[in-house]
Parts: C-alpha cells; sequence; structure tokens
C-alpha cells in the first residue's frame, strides 16, 4: 500500500507483528549466546581445578539467573535481578550466587562491583543421638552404610564422594580423607563396626554415590522417617549435620581440641572451638568410677578414658567426668 508520495505504508498491525518477532530473534539469539557462555564457564572451571560439585552448582546459578531473565553479560542487571530475590534467598545460597557470577566475570576479564553480604557463621546444631539411630536405620542398606560412615568419621558428604577403596586400610581400621573445601587431608580411625561395613559395602558397590546423590536421598528418607514417626523436627536434620554429631560427640569424648582439630580437617583452631559450646557440662562435676584388680583391666580403663585416682585394699580406683551426651553413638546397639 502506498501513499501519494510513493511511501509503502504497512499496516500498524503488521508493524507489530514484524517487530514482536524481529525482538523474539533477538532474544533468542542472546539466550543461546548466553547458555554457550555457560558450557565455556563449566570447561573454564574444570581446568581451574574446581570439584565437580561446585561446578555443578555454579552452572546451576548460571542457568537460575537467565531464567529470571537476567541478562549475564550487564553486572548491573544481575545485581538488580538477585536484589529481587534477596529476602526469599538463603544467606548461603545469597553466597554462592556472588561466588558463581564473579568466576563467571572473571573468566570473562571483567569485574563487579559485589553486592554486600552479612555472612555470620551461627552455631551447628547437631542431631541428637537418638535422632542419627532413627534417620539411618529408616535408610536402605546401601545409604545407612554411608550415612552411618559420615556420622562415625566427620567426612562432608562431597569427601565421601572421592573415596575409592584404596582410601581404606581394612587391616588397621583406618581411612585416608583428602580434605576438600577448606578442609584438611586427615586420618580417621574406623570402629571394627564401620570396618566390616565398609568391606562389605565396596565389594557389593563398588564406589561411594555422588554428593548429590546422597543429598537427594538422604532427604527422601529423612522426610519419610520423619512422616513414619510423626516428627516433623527430623525434616530439619541436614545430611551435613553428621559432621557436626561427629565433632559434638567425639569433642565429648577426648576433650582434647587439638585432636578434634585434627579428626575435623580444621585449618583453624576457632573452627573447631565452636565445639566446646555445644557440650552441656553438669554444674557438680558428676564422675563415673570404677576399679581395677589387674593390670589388664586397669589398662581397659584407661584406654576408655578414666583417669587413676588412688589405690584403697589393693585394688585401683579410677574416675570419668560425666557428660550429657550418648558416647555410645548411633551405630551401638
Amino acid at each position: 500500500m502506498e501513499n501519494s508520495a510513493g511511501t509503502v505504508l504497512v499496516p500498524m498491525e503488521e508493524k507489530a507483528d514484524t517487530e514482536s518477532r524481529a525482538a523474539g530473534a533477538t532474544g533468542k539469539q542472546v539466550e543461546r549466546d548466553a547458555k554457550g557462555k555457560i558450557i565455556e564457564f563449566i570447561w573454564h572451571l574444570k581446568r581451574e581445578g574446581y570439584s565437580e560439585d561446585t561446578i555443578k552448582t555454579y552452572a546451576g546459578i548460571m542457568k537460575r539467573l537467565i531464567s529470571l531473565g537476567a541478562d549475564i553479560f550487564n553486572p548491573e542487571d544481575v545485581k538488580t535481578v538477585i536484589a529481587k530475590k534477596r529476602a526469599e534467598w538463603s544467606e548461603g545460597r545469597w553466597q554462592n550466587v556472588i561466588k558463581a557470577y564473579s568466576a563467571f566475570l572473571k573468566m570473562s576479564g571483567c569485574s563487579w562491583s559485589k553486592p554486600r553480604t552479612r555472612f555470620k557463621r551461627g552455631l551447628p546444631r547437631p542431631p541428637t543421638p537418638d535422632q542419627v539411630k532413627q534417620l539411618i536405620a529408616g535408610a536402605s542398606r546401601k545409604y545407612a552404610t554411608v550415612f552411618k560412615f559420615l556420622a562415625e568419621t566427620g567426612c562432608s558428604p562431597i569427601e565421601a564422594a572421592c573415596l575409592t577403596e584404596r582410601d581404606f586400610d581394612f587391616e588397621r581400621g583406618v581411612v585416608y580423607v583428602k580434605g576438600r573445601k577448606g578442609h584438611l587431608d586427615r586420618v580417621i580411625p574406623m570402629s571394627p563396626e564401620l570396618t566390616l561395613l565398609m568391606k562389605e559395602f565396596f565389594a557389593k558397590y563398588g564406589a561411594f554415590p555422588r554428593a548429590d546423590q546422597m543429598g537427594r536421598k538422604w532427604r527422601k528418607y529423612r522426610d519419610r522417617t520423619a512422616e513414619k514417626l510423626k516428627d516433623p523436627s527430623l525434616k530439619r536434620i541436614r545430611l551435613y549435620d553428621l559432621r557436626h554429631y561427629y565433632g559434638t560427640m567425639l569433642y565429648a569424648q577426648t576433650r582434647d581440641i587439638l585432636y578434634v582439630k585434627d579428626k575435623m580437617g580444621h585449618s583453624k583452631i576457632e573452627t573447631t572451638m565452636t565445639y566446646t559450646k555445644l557440650i552441656a557440662l553438669p554444674t557438680d562435676e558428676e564422675y563415673i568410677c570404677r576399679a581395677a584388680e589387674t593390670v589388664e583391666e586397669a589398662k581397659e580403663l584407661i584406654e576408655a578414658g578414666f583417669e587413676y585416682v588412688c589405690d584403697i585394699n589393693n585394688i585401683k580406683l579410677f574416675r570419668k567426668r560425666k557428660i550429657l551426651v550418648d558416647l555410645k553413638g548411633p551405630w551401638s546397639m
């Protein structure tokens, strides 16, 4: 359709439709570019030596930003988008988003003025021995063994996922753990029961599941157990809380903060000191008393943490301070 000047006129409806298609094409191209950049980001993280779990987390965060409508090539736009989600996200989630996007910008040779964070490390909330026992009992045999291993060794799920049968010395009853996420390498003793279970575990399954698989199975069995026992408090227990359980129990048993630091793989003693706040000490200094008539009995008491007090009628008396936790752990029947 032409006007008197010979100019072609396009109907408004057709013009709007054309502009819409053009915008859609542009939007799809931007989305394709963004997805391609995320693939490049994944390979960059692998070359930099990031763990598979961190790579998966960071890639998922970048995809989430795109789904929220953020232009990942524009830091200010990303900042605006995540600011709208601030109230919904936990402090840990907020931190991870900032870390992931910062790593993405670093790969691209860019930087940004990061949003302020208010991270504050709170006290861990380890489950009780009864809760741990219930949750392990509610899992399948395979995952009951996995959860039991985490509770008795203090390994994080990521550390356990990296273990192979070669990291276990079944003769000595120890496992050699390679520290991840800032934890140090360490050697952790295992009970005879756990040693046998792990030997059977590798013979049947060959390897630990991935950390994310452990997490999914934990939530599945935890929620099912909580519903079966009608105990909603169980649903608040995270898989990582088994590590806090181990640290708390170990300090309760040994009262040796340096030993706990070593077995937890902490690089700073301040981190380990957290567990000293979680143990309830009796105010009247109550003790468990034991008597030994032979050298073998005395040796067994000392190995169990008792200290010598005195001799009465040729019998040696020992004592150990009472603590308000169950030292047997969930694996003792």
